[in-house]
């Protein structure tokens, strides 16, 4: 069996590399479409970079981890495993570069590692790509950074 391909997407915002980098990564909870793209869809009270990791809250105050970072190198990007939902089993990786484009930034995102879910990779990475998925999660970005 061959490895599925990285799913990979990009945004250009019209904001410096360090207001990206911010955006993307501070107030990723008041971007981030929740309601459908999250583990507690609309009871969810919100999602934060917290103590190394990525994590949703519910209103009830119950807690999922969407992953831990591997790598944070401000502003420039930062990589992180992946398992929304699963506290245990394999994950994927996520990796998010910022890079200046003109008077803007590129958000070059990368989704890897599908061959550590085996028999069930090609399955996982279609439930991630497509407008729904990763477009969907950045256009809500793209949006937020224009404001």
């Amino acid at each position: 069996m061959s490895a599925a391909p990285p799913i990979i997407r990009t945004a250009s915002v019209a904001r410096s590399v360090d207001d990206a980098f911010q955006i993307f990564t501070e107030t990723i909870g008041s971007w981030w479409p929740l309601a459908s793209h999250g583990v507690f869809g609309d009871r969810s009270g919100g999602l934060r970079f917290a103590d190394g990791r990525l994590i949703e809250t519910a209103l009830d105050g119950s807690e999922s981890v969407w992953g831990e970072v591997i790598t944070w190198d401000p502003p420039h990007s930062f990589s992180m495993t992946w398992h929304p939902g699963r506290q245990e089993g394999p994950t994927s990786t996520v990796a998010v570069e910022f890079r200046p484009e003109g008077d803007g930034t590129t958000v070059r995102l990368e989704h890897r590692g599908w061959e550590a879910f085996g028999a069930d990779a090609s399955a996982r990475r279609r439930s991630m790509v497509g407008r729904s998925a990763w477009g969907h999660v950045l256009d809500h970005f793209t949006d937020s950074a224009e404001v």
